[in-house]
């Protein structure tokens, strides 16, 4: 028979409830411990895709430390066209010489263009002109330290497109009013019919829209390149942190070799002195005599 504490009925209760809310809980926990993928599948699932297991370990390492890559973008219009887009990203540690040296030829090959590379200080720029017109400013990619990160933008100026569309337009649109100005307030044969006004404005509204769309659509095209111009940037700065990774790990390795082989084999001091031994031998000949 049980001598130990007797519970009310209400306390049987409360008692049963959170030990049912604590199983609940310990469960749900369990539950997720086991959801999601361990990087071992992770790194199975990218190797059938194609993607390096290093790369992927790098990714989680990165993801683990530091979470979502910081990225912003930058858009700008005017009148619906677009003056300026661009992105910038944080990327993980300092780029070095032989880093940015495979960045310029990534650049090179995204845009197609040698460009011109330069420092100022402790930024790095690369610029390269666009095929797009005479009136585009280049495209600009700034590397800029942050802490122990460093700040990668890509900008391109597209306000000379916007201001030569805008004034062809206005030009049409003067066109327009000045013609049907005339037509209404003067009369005459040699007076250009309102049809011609109209004409002008009809020509304005179709440049103005053919503006729109044809500037949206470079503009989109160049916002692939630049993202795409971003990616390979930060691939060639993971792989540069994985080299170090592998450089460390590897001298570590050759540090523990080196240890190993240089540490004695035998215990020096736990040998008996030579006097030690003869000692030993005459008290064991006494003993037998």
């Amino acid at each position: 028979m049980s001598t130990g504490r007797r519970y009310s009925d209400d306390e049987v209760h409360a008692i049963f409830e959170r030990a049912a809310a604590r199983q609940e809980e310990a469960t749900k926990d369990e539950d997720a411990s086991r959801s999601g993928l361990s990087l071992e599948e992770l790194q199975e699932i990218g190797a059938e895709a194609g993607i390096d297991p290093a790369h992927i370990a790098l990714a989680a390492t990165e993801l683990m430390t530091t979470g979502t890559p910081t990225k912003s973008d930058v858009y700008e219009a005017f009148l619906g066209m677009p003056t300026r887009i661009g992105t910038s990203r944080l990327i993980n540690g300092h780029v070095t010489d032989d880093d940015w040296e495979q960045m310029v030829f990534e650049l090179r090959g995204v845009f197609g263009r040698d460009g011109i590379a330069g420092e100022i200080g402790r930024v790095r720029e690369w610029t390269v002109t666009s095929s797009m017109s005479r009136f585009d400013h280049p495209v600009k990619v700034t590397l800029t330290p942050e802490g122990n990160d460093t700040q990668v933008t890509i900008s391109q100026e597209m306000r000379g497109q916007a201001k030569s569309f805008s004034i062809a337009t206005g030009i049409y649109l003067l066109f327009a009013l000045m013609i049907g100005l005339v037509s209404v307030l003067i009369s005459g044969e040699n007076v250009p019919p309102i049809g011609v006004a109209i004409l002008f404005l009809g020509m304005a509204v179709v440049f103005f829209g053919g503006a729109q769309i044809g500037t949206r659509l470079y503009a989109r095209r160049q916002r692939a390149k630049i993202d795409r111009a971003l990616d390979r940037i930060e691939l060639v700065a993971r792989e540069a942190e994985l080299g170090t990774l592998e450089r460390e790990n590897q001298k570590a390795a050759e540090r523990q070799v080196v240890d190993e082989i240089q540490a004695p084999q035998i215990d020096l001091d736990a040998l008996r002195e030579p006097e030690d031994i003869g000692k030993q031998r005459d008290s064991g000949s006494r003993t037998h005599s």
